[in-house]
């Protein structure tokens, strides 16, 4: 491990004063026209800062690999450390994983046989890749118990943008990923500076997995956006925070996975996203001990999580389980179970905390509900939120101390507060414009209010309750029990 650590930094600081000034541009077709006739030969010719452009709308099986750390070990690859892979201008073409017996790149790390890891990028910095369609159609993982079509390891500065990627469109034995961003050697190595932009993933059991890759031998991911992405038609998680230490998932479409989103560790923050047709819950905040011991928070601001959970046993709209938890200006609607679920476990204490949201009928029993499932404390904090049903409003198994419950409007047909010790709450239709719980006829502009709405102006401090409503911070909010 000593050897090929100092082979690493020699790669590095040979990348670093030699890189040249003048950058080339790369042709990549398969007729013979241009450069070179598959894109990993194209690599193999590249300098850094080079672009490699792929001139046609043709399918290229290979697995392209580029790690200047990979190359100095000896394992098959372009040791480049800054590109560009680009579609040319009115040119669509898709890179799918051969997943040959010699792409062995895990034996890195000593997982033996092929690696099933599609287009992987080790170790590089400065990198763009844009147009492309990138896809792995077989399922079956390797010896580590994975499988993907972009692999983003190690890596500082890669934006990868306007790209399909598309999985083999059935659940995976292990987990099968369209993009896996990961931390597998330990420092000096960083994972920063990652961003997915307007990209769709599709037809993948997971969509974008953020972690270390594996437990306490590797970095976490530091600064992960994933942004204006759409999440369609997937198994697992759109998106499975494992490790990051700031992930921003911002203004994107989460339809038809099992979960939108699951944090599972480290620091998030989503905004502007909607989050429907999930087959479990549209959001889960569970710690996995696989690969963390802690969340550190999770902030979710102006997201829609509409009309989830009908093939999971009545799974709620949102689910907190463990960690800081900020939810502000949020509509939740339409889920199978209840809106909010809050749960303890036996990882850590939950602190959750909703603001400003609209939690407006849901099918469970009752809109929110707290349990006891472990030896872990819970704290629930919900305030100057509309909260509308047919069914109940909270449902509360732990003691009433669990809950605060101040400036909402409950207006429900059942028993409004469960034991729960609620404060300058009031109970009136709020008049919303043209409210719905149905995914498919979704739009903000239904939950804004009516002239005359008793939500007006009656929040704390003379807010408006519910979505449209201005955010109150809550620093009680972070406290880690």
């Amino acid at each position: 491990m000593q050897k090929f650590v100092f082979l690493m930094l020699v790669s590095l600081l040979l990348i670093s004063f030699m890189s040249s000034p003048y950058c080339a541009t790369i042709i990549v077709k398969q007729d013979g026209s241009g450069d070179a006739t598959t894109i990993q030969a194209a690599f193999n010719t590249a300098s850094d800062g080079d672009v490699i452009e792929i001139g046609d709308d043709n399918t290229y099986i290979e697995d392209v690999t580029v790690s200047p750390f990979l190359a100095a070990v000896g394992i098959p690859a372009a040791p480049l450390a800054s590109f560009t892979l680009q579609a040319a201008e009115g040119m669509h073409p898709v890179i799918q994983a051969a997943n040959a017996e010699s792409s062995q790149r895990m034996s890195i790390v000593g997982v033996p046989g092929r690696d099933m890891l599609g287009f992987s990028i080790w170790g590089c910095q400065h990198v763009v890749v844009k147009g492309l369609e990138i896809i792995n159609l077989e399922n079956v993982v390797n010896e580590f118990g994975i499988q993907s079509s972009l692999v983003i390891a190690d890596c500082d500065d890669v934006v990868v943008e306007d790209c399909t990627f598309r999985g083999p469109n059935e659940r995976s034995s292990g987990e099968g990923n369209a993009i896996i961003i990961a931390g597998v050697q330990a420092n000096p190595f960083r994972v920063d500076n990652i961003t997915i932009r307007n990209c769709l993933i599709t037809e993948s059991h997971y969509g974008i997995i953020s972690a270390m890759f594996q437990k306490g031998s590797g970095v976490d991911p530091i600064n992960v956006t994933i942004e204006d992405c759409q999440f369609i038609n997937g198994f697992e998680s759109g998106v499975d925070v494992d490790n990051a230490e700031n992930m921003i998932i911002r203004n994107c479409l989460f339809d038809n996975y099992h979960h939108g989103i699951h944090f599972a560790g480290g620091k998030s923050l989503v905004e502007d996203c909607i989050i429907k047709n999930a087959k479990g819950e549209g959001l889960e905040c569970q710690i996995d001990t696989n690969w963390t011991d802690a969340i550190t928070s999770v902030t979710v601001r102006r997201c829609a999580i509409i009309g989830n959970g009908f093939e999971s046993e009545d799974a709620p709209g949102v689910e907190c389980t463990d960690g800081p938890l900020l939810f502000e200006n949020c509509i939740i609607a339409g889920n199978a179970g209840p809106g909010v679920k809050v749960a303890t476990d036996s990882n850590s204490p939950v602190n959750a905390v909703f603001d400003h949201c609209d939690i407006y009928e849901n099918f469970g029993l009752s809109e929110i509900m707290i349990i006891s499932g472990g030896d872990q404390s819970a704290k629930l904090t919900v305030t100057n939120s509309n909260i509308v049903s047919a069914g109940g409003g909270f449902e509360n198994e732990l003691e009433p101390s669990a809950v605060i419950a101040h400036h909402n409007n409950v207006a429900v047909s059942f028993d409004a507060y469960y034991n729960v010790d609620a404060t300058d709450c009031i109970a009136n239709d709020p008049l919303y414009e043209s409210p719905t719980n149905n995914p498919d006829d979704f739009s903000w502009d239904g939950f804004k209010l009516k002239s005359g709405s008793p939500s007006l102006n009656t929040g704390e401090d003379g807010s408006t309750i519910g979505s449209t409503g201005s955010s109150v911070t809550f620093i009680n909010a972070w406290e880690i029990f």
